[in-house]
């Protein structure tokens, strides 16, 4: 009973601690930014896009986010319910759902916000990995929607690394950070089984690209 009791407890703040340590995070690292111009531009054109980001950079993605507006592919876990109220604190919407578990629900609700004027965030190798491998989920979603798949990552010169599946990283405060987004990639509407797997591995391998060059930056 109080197990349960303190889980209920945890669950009701821990979407607020994590809406401060973000927004005191962003007051206190210097982000620099590279290769927005072309997401800008894709937004100035009316363009909606589908963030695509590992599953290990998510915590600081609200902060790179200019958009008007963005739906982030959520899993149906306990602990995505918890993330799913703190991107609330932010003004984003979630839709429930991944790879594994209700993913064809999602992938409707993800087309019809799309649909919408939506933006999409997602993290291709998520919610359980393997790390760094990019599933289908994105591909479709871009080949139904023709909105292109922007992928995004993020670091700092200081941070903590945890010993998760995704080796999940928690910046420092008072560090410097870089956000860096590749080039967008579209997916045609008549693409095969094929062509589906050309564009997985395309993103799979851009995110690994700007990763590294994130990496290394510092």
């Amino acid at each position: 009973m109080k197990n349960k009791i303190v889980k209920k407890i945890v669950h009701k703040i821990a979407p607020y601690l994590a809406f401060i340590i973000i927004k005191v995070a962003r007051l206190t690292i210097r982000f620099k930014t590279v290769g927005y111009d072309k997401i800008a531009e894709l937004h100035k054109n009316g363009e909606n896009i589908i963030m695509s980001f590992w599953h290990a950079r998510f915590l600081m993605m609200p902060e790179t986010y200019k958009g008007n507006g963005i739906s982030l592919l959520i899993s149906q876990h306990e602990d995505g319910q918890m993330l799913a109220r703190a991107m609330e604190l932010f003004g984003y919407s979630s839709i429930r759902g991944s790879t594994t578990r209700g993913g064809t629900k999602a992938l409707r609700e993800m087309v019809r916000a799309v649909k919408d004027g939506s933006d999409i965030a997602i993290t291709p190798d998520g919610p359980k990995g393997p790390r760094h491998v990019a599933q289908n989920g994105a591909v479709v979603l871009a080949k139904m929607t023709g909105a292109p798949m922007c992928p995004v990552t993020y670091n700092v010169s200081w941070r903590i690394e945890f010993g998760s599946w995704d080796r999940f990283i928690f910046p420092h405060m008072f560090t410097k950070g870089v956000f860096i987004w590749g080039e967008p990639i579209y997916v045609d509407k008549d693409a095969d089984k094929d062509e589906l797997e050309t564009k997985r591995l395309e993103l799979e391998n851009e995110l690994k690209r700007i990763t590294n060059q994130a990496d290394n930056y510092f």
